[in-house]
């Protein structure tokens, strides 16, 4: 009964650590007045430049203080036993993805009230992810928190998509940053699913790729970013629909009715509402 409860449930004492530095480091990011300082480029010969400044600075670092604590939660469950194998590092990528979007988000509002609020939320996301991640390392009691897992990492992906979408910057520079979100993101969750590791990164890979592709070439039309970021989830679900179920007895055609005309009517229904 002791070791049930040891693997279901992390040390509260690191969990509180990881979720109070990374608290500080939000609220510093605030308060942190360092000269930005702008890095010029050119890339295929096109030049950008990219500012980097004390919030930039902040960023880096409460992701950082992120991963490393993450992977400190994880690797105090059983099943690893601060073992030296890259299962953590996996359970690392959800709680990495939600505070760097989440921070992003909050170094832009402007009002003092809602970027605490906003700070708090984040922690509190944090903390429900990390808690989440380490109970799903036992995956045959954790079917519902595998859901849950999906449903949040989902609408992170969602988040990603319209927050590049809005911004609207090179092409380049959009298209790439997604392209490793979602390669981290639909990998994680093709390990949810009970894909391999080894297949779980090429997978994410090749659809990361694909997206990026995707959003290169629809920088060129005009599409509303929430249409644009829904039909790139859609796509995502629907690959790892297909992914999912090419091992099973299921047949190839009823999988991409039931994934195929989901998507196509959410797609739809999105279309319609942002044209009204």
């Amino acid at each position: 009964m002791k070791n049930n409860t040891v693997s279901s449930f992390p040390a509260t004492d690191n969990l509180s650590i990881v979720s109070a530095i990374v608290a500080l480091g939000l609220l510093a990011s605030r308060f942190l007045n360092i000269p930005g300082r702008s890095i010029n480029l050119i890339v295929f010969g096109s030049p950008f430049a990219i500012m980097i400044d004390g919030q930039v600075i902040m960023i880096f670092l409460v992701v950082g203080l992120t991963f490393v604590g993450a992977d400190m939660v994880m690797r105090n469950h059983p099943v690893f036993n601060d073992s030296h194998v890259i299962g953590p590092y996996y359970h690392c990528v959800g709680p990495v993805s939600i505070i760097l979007l989440t921070s992003i988000l909050i170094n832009r509002v402007q009002n003092s009230s809602i970027w605490l609020i906003s700070v708090l939320v984040s922690i509190i996301l944090l903390a429900f992810v990390i808690y989440m991640e380490y109970r799903s390392i036992v995956q045959s009691k954790s079917q519902y928190i595998n859901l849950w897992l999906i449903a949040v990492y989902y609408l992170s992906l969602f988040g990603w998509f319209v927050w590049i979408e809005n911004i609207q910057i090179r092409s380049i520079l959009s298209s790439s940053a997604l392209c490793v979100m979602t390669s981290l993101l639909s990998a994680r969750v093709l390990f949810l699913l009970g894909v391999s590791p080894s297949r779980s990164m090429k997978t994410g890979f090749v659809l990361g790729i694909l997206v990026g592709q995707v959003v290169w070439v629809g920088s060129y039309l005009v599409l509303s970013p929430i249409v644009v970021s829904t039909f790139l989830l859609l796509m995502i679900h629907f690959a790892i629909g297909l992914i999912t179920n090419n091992d099973k007895t299921t047949k190839i055609t009823s999988v991409v009715m039931e994934y195929g005309i989901v998507a196509m009517i959410l797609l739809l229904i999105v279309v319609f509402v942002d044209m009204l």
